[in-house]
């Protein structure tokens, strides 16, 4: 019986290690894929500048500021779907393009150095934040609804820094912000790590790729808005 169990447990270890090593390979290329977007308009090139500002250009940010928003409840929302093959690869590939041009001219029109130092920021930010989530016996799962008040809350400033236009409320907002998500990634780490109270099933590679994806981004354009407004 002892047998049984721990042959049943190194099964269930060698099943989650391959769904976190698919959900990071899946996040490296929506990575890949932001990086590439972002270079040409980085570079600040007259043509790219052209096209983003253009009607096409402005079409697309519209496009895919919609298709994002629909496409993120299909992929929480609608698992069974998702898990099919290649419906859930679909889904966020076109998600991630999506995200990936609304990055890329958010940062044609900001400062390059501000850029860098976003992206640096983040990649230590992220980097730390998961080893936390990794090392750390605070089980972060059971504290969803506590995290789903803070959303609400951040909201709620958002909406008050943009009534006010207010430079130190944007400030305020990106420094909670950032915090926020900060958590928001030790929290989808746990969850896509497994072993807490909560945790993502095997076949929710799709819904953990696009989770941490998502924490990321937003993480990098809330730092970007901060040194944005704080060196103007």
């Amino acid at each position: 019986m002892e047998g049984e169990y721990k042959s049943l447990k190194c099964y269930e270890e060698e099943e989650r290690a391959g769904f976190i090593a698919k959900v990071y390979s899946i996040l490296s290329l929506q990575i890949i894929t932001v990086i590439l977007f972002s270079i040409p308009a980085v570079a600040s090139t007259s043509y790219c500048i052209y096209f983003l500002l253009s009607d096409v250009g402005l079409s697309f940010l519209w496009i895919s500021i919609a298709l994002t928003l629909i496409l993120s409840i299909i992929i929480y929302c609608f698992q069974s779907f998702v898990r099919r093959v290649p419906h859930g690869y679909i889904c966020l590939a076109v998600y991630t393009v999506c995200e990936a041009y609304i990055v890329s001219f958010l940062c044609a029109f900001s400062d390059p150095v501000n850029v860098m130092m976003a992206a640096i920021m983040t990649v230590a930010l992220t980097t730390a934040l998961t080893v936390y989530a990794w090392k750390t016996k605070s089980d972060f799962t059971v504290k969803w609804s506590a995290i789903l008040i803070l959303c609400v809350a951040l909201f709620m400033f958002a909406l008050f820094a943009c009534v006010l236009r207010s430079r130190f409320l944007v400030i305020m907002y990106c420094c909670i912000a950032i915090i926020i998500y900060g958590v928001f990634i030790i929290f989808d780490t746990q969850l896509i790590l497994g072993g807490k109270t909560y945790q993502l099933e095997i076949d929710d590679y799709i819904l953990a790729a696009m989770l941490l994806f998502m924490d990321i981004i937003v993480l990098f354009v809330r730092l970007l808005q901060l040194l944005g407004a704080v060196r103007s």
